[in-house]
């Protein structure tokens, strides 16, 4: 096997999944731009330059008066550093959702679950589908209106009338995970949705690795196993750039959390059962295998990363903590 550098291979994996989201969430605010430069100035077409000179200063001061969508692509660039210290799923579609709200006239927020999806949060609303409901629907990758969408016809018919409904579908490692059901309150926010949605996408399918990888207690920290904090005494958040400046035993700890965190992500039924009646490792066998195998690939010394690393992994994150259930 190539050796890698001294960055490691987790460091590369993440940047490359970084950079790869990226590339979607780009074209979108390109597009975005776009739409901004054609509308018209106080007698005159604004230019590009003076364009992205204004969005500058919009995302340096946070000055929102020249339109709604110069005051969405304001909020915009305060996403970014508003999701930063956010480490759980709860806080993130809660924020998502407020930041929205302020632009849609309303959100739900769907969850792809067996043969249809379910609204794990919404815009309160007397019709509007709310918390709770699900629907049948297959699942979908591309943003489309609601009358496109393959949504059944009562939801549709829930927005009869309503212009400017769309559903936008939500990724998790690159895999169609939900939707956003939106009703905009101006049609030129669609490119603005879009790309919340994208960057929506992007902190769900790394949050294994900003949650779990960098949040998690294992057994091994408990028995003062190196291991990497999310945030020092003062406070300040790890960015994931410091991945490349951990020891080979920090990153095996960081990519067992990652491989048992799939295996839970993946295997939802049979982890629920294996909780419930014990036997996981057997329920499991083929994917803690090939997870095993994968880990011993990146770290195939056995004396400097033991097998407990793998181990207490799994019991961590599929065994909710319960060696005897393995």
């Amino acid at each position: 096997m190539i050796a890698k550098g001294t960055r490691g291979i987790m460091n590369e994996l993440v940047e490359l999944l970084v950079n790869f989201i990226n590339t979607k969430i780009e074209q979108s605010l390109h597009d975005f731009k776009k739409e901004i430069s054609e509308l018209p100035g106080k007698g005159q077409g604004v230019s590009p330059e003076e364009l992205e000179r204004m969005l500058d200063v919009l995302k340096q001061n946070g000055e929102a008066d020249k339109g709604y969508l110069v005051e969405a692509m304001a909020r915009l660039g305060g996403i970014e550093e508003e999701w930063a210290n956010i480490s759980d799923q709860v806080s993130l579609i809660a924020s998502f959702l407020k930041i929205c709200g302020d632009f849609c006239d309303y959100n739900g927020f769907f969850i792809f679950k067996g043969g249809g999806a379910s609204c794990y949060d919404a815009t309160l609303h007397k019709v509007f589908p709310q918390k709770g409901m699900t629907v049948a629907v297959e699942r979908f990758n591309e943003p489309m209106t609601l009358a496109d969408s393959p949504l059944p016809d009562e939801i549709k018919d829930q927005f009869s009338g309503i212009s400017d409904v769309y559903v936008l579908p939500l990724t998790l490692k690159f895999k169609p995970a939900g939707f956003v059901l939106t009703v905009l309150s101006e049609s030129g926010l669609l490119d603005f949705m879009k790309t919340v949605v994208s960057l929506m996408s992007r902190e769900l399918t790394l949050m294994p690795y900003k949650a779990k990888a960098l949040l998690g207690r294992s057994t091994a920290e408990t028995e003062k196993i190196p291991s990497v904090q999310s945030k020092s005494s003062t406070g300040s958040r790890a960015s994931i750039s410091s991945i490349g400046m951990e020891s080979p035993l920090e990153r095996a700890i960081r990519y067992a959390k990652l491989l048992a965190s799939e295996i839970k992500l993946y295997n939802e039924k049979a982890v629920n059962r294996g909780l419930q009646e014990g036997g996981i490792r057997k329920l499991l066998s083929v994917d803690i295998e090939r997870s095993y195998n994968s880990f011993r690939e990146r770290f195939p010394n056995s004396e400097e990363i033991p097998d407990r690393i793998f181990d207490e992994a799994l019991i961590q994150y599929v065994a909710d903590g319960n060696a005897d259930l393995l």
